[in-house]
């Protein structure tokens, strides 16, 4: 029977087996992708080629396709795309984005695009700009970062009037078309120390740079600029836990030490020609899959992002999770301390941990920091719904309550005294502010319910006066 099995049958029987194991990966294209596929070799996944199965654990592609989105599951799945990046990844995209920004939010963006810079900074009279690379490791929640690239330049000095493409564009791709360029393919590249300390020994008296302007100012700049374009696209962005995409963002340096921005770049190139790429261009590679597989991790299980092991190069510059969303300590009187139990701030909303059932199932509240149900007393409850001037009241209802209960042990009649009493000195300061937690009082009420029939008809009468 196996001698009538065609090779594509064999093929398709073996495609079949391997159903049996896994995790599996997917990748598709040539660039770099050789890096891809180690990594996940490295890992014990097993590669699938048919890009129709829907049971990979990691997926890269270097094509935008709407089938890679409409299969993708979330949380389950990571996938090397994020739908919608064109608004930043195309120029048209990204000025009307920027455009729009400038419009409404921030009046640095027209400092971040430009037309064609016609006196750029020269490396030894040749043109260059730098590449450096703009990761969004995860979009629920967002977080980028930024890694430094490589400078790279043209084979010719640069003229401004000539009709030579080589001599204004600096990427390899029109580079190699440049007769010079296999003489000259390792001087093209430069890295960014080389780059910093070229600067420092030429330009640094001559116009008063800081000492290592490169790793200070331009870097800054650099991630402000990326910054920027981010918050422009990043309300059109499709936010799904899995979805990552590393871009090459192009900048150009003027004679006066001006940085802008050429284009972000989708699939930036991974190739690796020279020798300054092949130190450079796996270690970004390795590096970006291991944030990308630690942020996932701990967000699927609903744990703290931050800090995260992988991390050494790139540079954390967009962090929708942050600290400032955790609850405050809540006083009552003279209690102690007691922190509102909510899942962790820097997990997803999606993925938070459920808070646990008590016994008594208490009602809920929402919270104003991240709208999530959390457990409270009904004297907390009622403190957290009151302004600070008002929580006066709630300790004398709260001590109130206490003398009540040490009452008990009294004559009746002294003990309703005593009731009686203190609820006619609160009249006048709990009637108004009360009125404003009477949804809240149910919980108070049951507190309340030993205190005499007298007590209780007054509550009332205070409650909804």
């Amino acid at each position: 029977m196996i001698d009538n099995l065609t090779p594509r049958t064999i093929k398709h029987r073996k495609s079949d087996d391997l159903r049996d194991y896994g995790p599996f990966y997917y990748v598709a294209g040539t660039n770099g992708t050789d890096l891809i596929v180690n990594y996940c070799e490295k890992r014990g996944w097993k590669r699938i080629f048919d890009n129709n199965r829907g049971d990979y654990v990691f997926k890269w592609s270097e094509f935008k396709m709407i089938s890679n989105y409409q299969n993708f599951r979330p949380g389950r799945q990571i996938l090397n795309q994020i739908p919608n990046t064109r608004i930043l990844t195309t120029k048209a995209g990204l000025c009307s984005s920027l455009k729009e920004y400038e419009r409404i939010a921030i009046k640095y963006s027209k400092d971040v695009y430009s037309q064609y810079i016609v006196r750029p900074l020269l490396l030894e009279g040749r043109k260059f700009d730098v590449r450096s690379y703009f990761l969004v490791a995860c979009t629920a929640p967002f977080m980028a970062f930024f890694h430094h690239g490589y400078a790279r330049s043209t084979c010719n000095t640069y003229d401004p009037f000539s009709d030579d493409l080589t001599s204004h564009l600096t990427n390899q791709f029109i580079q190699r078309k440049n007769p010079l360029y296999n003489g000259m393919k390792e001087e093209t590249i430069w890295s960014m120390e080389r780059l910093n300390k070229y600067i420092n020994e030429k330009y640094m008296k001559e116009k008063h740079l800081p000492k290592d302007w490169v790793f200070t100012v331009f870097a800054k700049r650099m991630q402000e600029i990326m910054t920027i374009c981010f918050n422009t696209a990043r309300s059109k962005l499709d936010p799904k836990l899995g979805c990552f995409d590393l871009m090459g963002c192009d900048f150009i340096i003027d004679q006066n030490f001006k940085v802008w921005l050429l284009e972000m770049n989708a699939n930036p190139s991974l190739h690796r020609h020279c020798s300054v790429l092949k130190t450079l261009i796996p270690q970004l590679v390795y590096e970006a899959l291991d944030v990308v597989l630690e942020i996932f991790k701990k967000c699927s299980k609903g744990a703290y992002i931050l800090p995260l092991q992988s991390q050494k190069e790139f540079v954390l510059i967009y962090n929708n999770c942050h600290l400032s969303q955790i609850p405050r300590p809540l006083r009552v009187g003279g209690t102690s301390p007691t922190i509102s139990k909510q899942p962790s701030p820097l997990c997803p909303r999606s993925l938070k941990r459920p808070v646990r059932k008590s016994l008594r199932k208490p009602s809920a509240i929402t919270s104003l920091s991240d709208h999530t149900g959390v457990e409270m007393k009904p004297l907390q409850k009622a403190v957290s719904m009151l302004s600070h001037g008002q929580l006066p009241v709630i300790a004398q209802i709260q001590s109130l309550y206490c003398a009540e209960s040490k009452a008990k042990t009294n004559h009746f009649l002294r003990s309703q005294a005593a009731s009686l009493e203190g609820w006619s000195q609160l009249q006048t300061s709990v009637s108004k502010p009360m009125m404003m937690t009477a949804p809240f009082m149910s919980g108070l009420n049951k507190r309340f319910a030993a205190i005499p029939k007298q007590s209780k008809s007054l509550e009332s009468s205070l409650l909804f006066k």
